[in-house]
């Protein structure tokens, strides 16, 4: 299998030839990795992709759109708001529960 090291903004490979002993992690993680190339950490995927797209879609529609703006603004500048509405959700989460048992 393939080990992958993430540092300094970027991604080395340690060298599937090399021991697999702890000692030698310890030193290839302690600083061995600068000795290997660089690569670039891949941006595409993941679930910020997910998410973006899930945005570009709830955007075609006006009331998912006009729903998102106001839970953003909530989020951003209504802090307090916004903590409330989740404690409240909580709340009246628990007790529908208890009720419904």
């Amino acid at each position: 299998p393939t080990i992958l090291f993430f540092a300094d903004r970027g991604m080395y490979e340690y060298d599937s030839h090399r021991p697999r002993l702890v000692e030698d992690f310890v030193t290839f993680a302690t600083g061995g990795y600068r000795e290997d190339k660089k690569k670039e950490v891949p941006t595409h995927g993941g679930v910020l992709k997910v998410i973006e797209d899930m945005r570009r879609a709830v955007y075609e529609f006006k009331v998912l759109r006009d729903l998102l703006t106001d839970f953003e603004e909530i989020i951003m500048l209504r802090k307090n708001a916004a903590a409330l509405l989740f404690l409240g959700g909580v709340v009246f989460g628990l007790f529908c529960g208890s009720i419904l048992g």
